[in-house]
């Protein structure tokens, strides 16, 4: 992963979503703390594991489960685009999984908000920040086609 330009303020802002949002699909960060250059972070318990996981326990999901996953997973997004925010980071490892005892359902949460930027400020900045993980960046943020970079995590 890399990040040319960590901003702590902007950190804080990610941390606020997890811990304010009304957002079903995040992950839910209760409290915060800071100790020196380490964050200690008390946040709910997904007892799924994380979307990769599943990906290569089972290889092969089926369509009806990939449905489920990408309709939950969208609607996450949407709801953190609402607010003005970009993920940056967004990748199956952070996405964890809970399945609420006896309810046999799965809920998808969203996290690793450490990366979201104000939509805003991406908008406004004449310099774009390379932030996420390479193998799963687009194409157009690893180019530097700064028409494209906005685009990539936000609303069409």
């Amino acid at each position: 992963m890399i990040d040319t330009d960590f901003n702590f303020d902007e950190w804080k802002v990610g941390l606020s979503l997890g811990c304010e949002s009304n957002n079903p699909f995040l992950l839910k960060y209760f409290s915060t703390n800071t100790n020196g250059e380490n964050a200690i972070i008390n946040m709910e318990y997904a007892n799924m594991g994380n979307l990769q996981n599943l990906i290569e326990k089972y290889q092969n999901l089926s369509l009806p489960i990939i449905r489920v996953i990408m309709k939950q997973l969208l609607e996450g997004l949407r709801l953190i685009h609402d607010k003005g925010l970009i993920h940056r980071d967004l990748k199956a490892e952070n996405i964890m999984l809970h399945s609420p005892l006896g309810s046999g359902r799965v809920q998808l949460k969203i996290t690793n908000f450490g990366l979201i930027k104000v939509q805003k400020k991406v908008q406004q900045s004449t310099h774009m920040t390379v932030a996420g993980t390479i193998p799963y960046m687009p194409p157009e943020l690893l180019l530097g086609n700064e028409e494209g970079e906005v685009k990539v995590d936000s609303k069409v």
